[in-house]
């Protein structure tokens, strides 16, 4: 199973978690979100994410960062295809039952709002969460 890996360096640990500052990757370049994935006002092409720290790194150092390409997918599938395919189920039934336009606008707003409770109810969960995010595999 093939990974991602970028190198990053700690900057903050909290008991068992490390922030981590990475450079983005080229494939950010192409992201429809590159844009609005500042949340902590860094510079340009950097951001910071949050790892398990595995390895016992301080701050200061150089980590690898790792996460499998399948559950970079199946998080995609989860964040953009559920809430659109509520958003369109939302929609065709609400056509299907010959509701009227206006009717079947507002249940496509109400199944695309269905679809994102779901993200956040699963993505809650600390330990479906963790499953998602890089795992730390080696201090540089």
């Amino acid at each position: 199973m093939a990974e991602l890996c970028e190198e990053g360096l700690v900057v903050a640990v909290a008991g068992a978690v490390a922030r981590v500052r990475v450079a983005r990757s080229g494939t950010c370049g192409s992201c429809a979100s590159r844009g609005s994935c500042n949340p902590l006002g860094l510079a340009e092409g950097e951001m910071e994410v949050e790892v398990d720290n595995l390895l016992d790194a301080h701050p200061g150092q150089r980590v690898v960062l790792a996460l499998a390409e399948r559950q970079l997918l199946k998080g995609a599938l989860w964040f953009y295809v559920l809430p659109l395919a509520t958003f369109f189920a939302g929609y065709g039934l609400a056509a299907r039952l010959g509701l009227g336009e206006g009717a079947a606008i507002l249940a496509a707003f109400a199944g695309l709002s269905l679809g994102g409770l779901v993200v956040y109810v699963r993505f809650r969960s600390h330990t479906v969460s963790t499953a998602y995010r890089p795992q730390m595999v080696r201090v540089v």
